[in-house]
């Protein structure tokens, strides 16, 4: 059973997340290990801007044939009904690669947040953060406890993995960051967190890293950032960005550069 303040409408969440987890255990058969819930709603921070991030735990790669029966699954989750059929991104982590840091970098069959596609060889879910939430908060839907599956997670190696999410976040900042709405509350959202894992070796939802850089950071960034999380979900994503705030958000940009060589 979910936690009752872990999502906006929770009963949505639950008929689709109950869905997903019978059919991928009737699927895989014997190759299912567990399922389980990463990221935000993990952490009782979902709103209707965020995707519920999921794991489906394996015990080997799948095969050829059971990629091509999980794919349908994944094609049809988008065009149903409700919010969260559109919003769910995850993996298909193998155990023995979740397990241990030397399993970074490994492939997995993945699905991107709302795509109807389901991808054979994917890094971007394979992160130390990912298994860092697991471990502290991590949802166990069906199988094993969460915590059983991986190791602990060094701060030093979560403090290097945000730096270099950093360095790749600020690449062509000014542009990007400002294209839409969600591009701008994204932005500021993700580098605060990012400097606030850098300082601290923590992993904390977009909105926990709005509270700290309310707190730590110079008091000059504090209606920025408590804008840009109040905006969450405000306004469809596409719509243009808040204009009064390009020039400063551009500036929180700069900013972080101090943080792409910290120590």
């Amino acid at each position: 059973m979910l936690p009752a303040d872990c999502a906006p409408e929770l009963d949505d969440l639950t008929r689709v997340l109950r869905e997903l987890v019978t059919q991928s255990r009737r699927l895989l058969g014997s190759n299912y290990v567990g399922a389980y819930l990463q990221g935000s709603v993990a952490e009782g921070a979902a709103d209707l801007e965020s995707d519920c991030d999921f794991l489906i735990v394996v015990h080997r790669p799948l095969t050829a044939a059971a990629f091509s029966d999980l794919a349908p699954l994944h094609a049809s989750l988008p065009r149903r009904p409700g919010h969260w059929s559109r919003h769910l991104e995850g993996s298909y982590p193998v155990a023995a690669a979740l397990a241990t840091l030397s399993g970074l970098g490994a492939g997995w069959a993945y699905v991107g947040h709302g795509s109807a596609v389901l991808e054979r060889d994917s890094t971007h879910g394979n992160t130390p953060v990912l298994r860092r939430i697991l471990l502290e908060r991590g949802i166990t839907l069906d199988g094993p406890a969460a915590k059983t599956l991986v190791e602990p997670i060094p701060d030093e190696v979560i403090r290097g993995y945000s730096r270099r999410q950093l360095v790749e976040c600020l690449r062509g900042f000014e542009s990007w960051s400002t294209k839409d709405a969600w591009s701008q509350r994204y932005s500021v959202l993700t580098v605060a967190r990012l400097i606030c894992s850098i300082e601290t070796g923590q992993v904390v939802s977009k909105g926990g890293a709005a509270r700290w850089a309310s707190r730590r950071l110079d008091p000059h960034w504090r209606p920025l950032v408590e804008h840009v999380l109040a905006r969450r979900g405000s306004t469809p994503y596409a719509d243009p960005p808040d204009y009064e705030w390009v020039e400063q958000t551009h500036a929180f940009g700069e900013l972080a550069k101090a943080w792409t060589n910290s120590e």
